[in-house]
């Protein structure tokens, strides 16, 4: 007889691979970075907080230490922050042996998300990483991990992260972490310029979602498909794409306004200065992250510069980089200041645009963003013939209503409850 067929959602071939803890490979000292970034009345127990817990995480036991950090985080209770969170790990790091992996894991996300509302990126990364150790067998926590990773642009750990939850979601028959897994490699790839292999991985997700009725990712993932479409300038299938995701999320999907942010972005990539740029003025006052606000600042610039609006350029300019100065630069999108460097050619200001094109290329090429680097160089060869690269749509080229027009107005009934009120 013949070998044994294998698929590609196999199991790992031994799940003890999935129950050995695991240790961060780096030459460094694990958990410097939280050194490096925080105050020093935060920052040493902190870093001696998440020593004992990699500790405890591979078997060794680290009481002494996580005894001093829970006395000194119960003594701060009442400043909130990070002390909290802090005193949950300790508690359970220095009790005795239980499986308490749960408990130490969401306390270690707590911390990660209060370094991330201090700009101490690194340190969110590091607590990340730790629960991901912690609770090496829980899919979401690679997968959390993993995305931030990919937000620094550490695309190969990203990757191999990815991987670990998906394997981990199959052992485990959690089919809505499949889809995310698959849908977040998906973007993986995209990100790095393989746009076959990422709509491969993408369609596999969505076949997921939709096999298992699971509408929410289901629409994140035609939201993804809508994106990769989009750089291929398949516009007739983005349209498609982006009309599904706008029926999933209704009525009130925290992406709506990431959506519309997308949808700008094909109008624009379609000549349709003038109807994104209302959409992106809406949205931006809408996002809370700094870095997505940086990204709809960026592509409203290069909407008011298609559309000739020099006032509304300024306003967008100015925006960009007030927010970029409150975030750290590894956070920064290279397609955003490409949309700095189009927005500010439109209208002939080349010292401007060749800044914001080689600012780009640098960004893509550190996070290692084939098509990005390749735009970019395009926008600077046009910025030193003093030549534009966009071109608004002719008012008279389509009559009747479009597929986009349709999504447009979709968009537009979506995003209606989140408008502000007028004062």
């Amino acid at each position: 007889m013949g070998r044994p067929r294998r698929s590609r959602g196999d199991l790992p071939r031994a799940p003890l691979e999935l129950l050995h803890p695991l240790a961060l490979p780096s030459a460094a000292v694990a958990g410097v970075e939280i050194l490096a970034e925080l105050p020093r009345g935060q920052a040493l127990p902190l870093f001696s907080l998440y020593r004992a817990a990699l500790a405890w995480s591979a078997g060794t036991s680290a009481v002494a230490e996580a005894d001093r950090v829970e006395r000194h985080a119960l003594a701060r209770l009442d400043e909130g922050g990070c002390w909290p969170a802090a005193a949950v790990v300790a508690m359970f790091v220095a009790a005795p042996p239980e499986d308490d992996r749960e408990e130490i894991a969401r306390a270690c996300l707590a911390l990660a998300d209060w370094a991330l509302s201090q700009q101490a990126q690194e340190t969110a990364l590091a607590f990340a990483g730790l629960a991901a150790l912690v609770w090496p067998r829980h899919p979401r926590y690679a997968w959390t991990y993993g995305r931030l990773l990919r937000g620094r642009g550490r695309m190969r750990e990203a990757e191999h992260w990815f991987r670990r939850s998906y394997r981990i979601a199959v052992w485990l028959g959690d089919f809505e972490a499949q889809a995310k897994c698959l849908n977040s490699l998906g973007v993986l790839s995209y990100l790095t310029g393989n746009y076959r292999r990422a709509e491969t991985r993408l369609a596999r997700a969505l076949a997921l979602a939709a096999k298992r009725g699971l509408r929410v990712p289901r629409g994140e993932i035609l939201h993804d498909l809508f994106v990769l479409e989009l750089n291929r300038q398949d516009f007739t299938r983005a349209e498609a794409y982006a009309s599904s995701a706008v029926q999933c999320y209704l009525p009130g999907h925290d992406r709506l306004p990431a959506l519309a942010h997308d949808l700008a972005c094909l109008w624009m990539d379609q000549g349709h200065f003038t109807r994104a740029l209302p959409l992106l003025h809406a949205v931006v006052c809408r996002l809370d992250d700094l870095s997505e606000r940086f990204q709809t600042y960026a592509a409203a610039a290069r909407a008011a510069g298609g559309a000739g609006d020099r006032e509304a350029f300024d306003w967008a300019w100015r925006g960009a980089h007030e927010t970029a100065a409150r975030f750290d630069e590894g956070r920064l999108r290279a397609a955003a200041l490409v949309d700095l460097g189009r927005g500010a050619s439109s209208l002939g200001r080349w010292t401007d645009a060749v800044e914001a094109f080689e600012r780009a290329k640098s960004v893509a090429m550190r996070n290692g963003e084939t098509g990005v680097i390749v735009t970019a160089e395009a926008g600077l060869t046009a910025a030193f013939a003093e030549r534009g690269v966009d071109i608004p749509a002719h008012p008279g080229r389509r009559k009747g209503a479009t597929q986009g027009d349709v999504v447009a107005r979709e968009m537009i009934d979506a995003l209606q409850p989140l408008r502000p009120v007028a004062a």
